[in-house]
C-alpha cells in the first residue's frame, strides 16, 4: 500500500499526483481517495491549473486570508519534515486558540475555538453561509472538486484502474451535523456508476459518539481536527470490515 497523501491535498492534487506517479511507471491495482471535508475550500481558493495544465497552489482569493488556514503559514524549513510541520502547526493552533480568547483548551467548542461551529473549513456541510470560500463560493468549490474527480476517474478508467472513495467526519460533523451529511451525499452520489466501493466512515464514528460522551478526547488529537491513534484504528478496522 502506498500512502500518497500530504496535508491539505484536494481533488486537483489527487488527479495531478496520480497522473504524475503513473506516468513515472508506477503500477497499481486500485486507487482509494479519502476525500476530506476541507477539500471544498481548498478547491475554491487555493488550487488552480495554469496554461500548461500544471496545478498551482496559493492564495488565489485575497478576501480569504484567515488565521484558520494554518498550513499556509508553515515556513519552508518545516515542510521538509512531517514532524517539524506537525509541531509548527500545533504551535500555531495554540496561538490561534489563545488569540480567539478560548483560554484553557478544556472548553474549545465556543466561537473561534478549534471545535467551534463557525470554523469555516468544516462548517460548509451544515452552514451554507460559511465564510471564506472566495468568489467561487461553497457551491463553486463543490463543482470544481467533482470536476477534478471526474478527471481522475477518466484517467484511471483509461488505464483500467478501479477507483474507490472514502469519507469520514471532522469533529464538527460529529458535533453539529448528522450521519447523512451533505459531504456523504455528494460523494455517494458521485460514486454511483464510477466507484468500485464507497467507504462511509460516518456511520461507525457517529455510532461511537452516541455511546461515548467524551468522544472528542477519545478520537482526536486534543485541540486538533486530526484523529489520534485510537480514532485511526477505528477507521482502519472499518475499512477492513467493508473491504471484501
Amino acid at each position: 500500500m502506498l500512502n500518497a497523501a500530504v496535508s491539505s491535498y484536494a481533488p486537483s492534487i489527487y488527479y495531478a499526483k496520480t497522473k504524475y506517479l503513473l506516468d513515472l511507471g508506477l503500477q497499481i491495482d486500485e486507487i482509494i481517495v479519502y476525500v476530506d471535508i476541507s477539500d471544498v475550500q481548498d478547491e475554491a481558493i487555493f488550487y488552480r491549473f495554469d496554461e500548461t495544465d500544471h496545478v498551482q497552489e496559493g492564495y488565489f482569493d485575497e478576501t480569504c486570508r484567515s488565521p484558520e488556514l494554518l498550513f499556509w503559514s508553515t515556513p519552508s524549513w518545516a515542510r521538509w519534515s512531517y514532524t517539524l510541520e506537525l509541531l509548527y502547526t500545533r504551535y500555531l493552533l495554540r496561538r490561534m486558540v489563545q488569540s480567539a480568547g478560548a483560554g484553557e483548551i478544556s472548553l474549545p467548542t465556543g466561537p473561534g475555538g478549534p471545535y467551534g461551529p463557525d470554523r469555516a473549513r468544516a462548517s460548509w456541510t451544515y452552514d451554507p453561509t460559511s465564510a471564506c470560500y472566495g468568489k467561487m463560493g461553497i457551491e463553486g468549490g463543490i463543482t470544481k472538486a467533482l470536476a477534478q474527480m471526474d478527471r481522475l476517474y477518466t484517467f484511471a478508467s483509461q488505464r483500467r484502474i478501479p477507483l474507490s472513495i472514502a469519507v469520514y467526519p471532522w469533529p464538527h460533523q460529529l458535533l453539529y451535523d448528522n450521519e447523512d451529511s451533505r459531504h456523504v451525499k455528494i460523494w455517494r452520489d458521485w460514486c454511483r456508476g464510477k466507484c468500485r466501493r464507497f467507504f462511509n466512515h460516518f456511520r461507525v464514528m457517529f455510532g461511537y459518539t452516541r455511546e461515548h460522551p467524551n468522544f472528542l478526547r477519545d478520537l482526536f488529537i486534543w485541540g486538533d481536527i486530526h484523529y489520534n491513534a485510537f480514532g485511526n484504528e477505528i477507521i482502519a478496522r472499518d475499512l477492513i470490515a467493508q473491504y471484501p
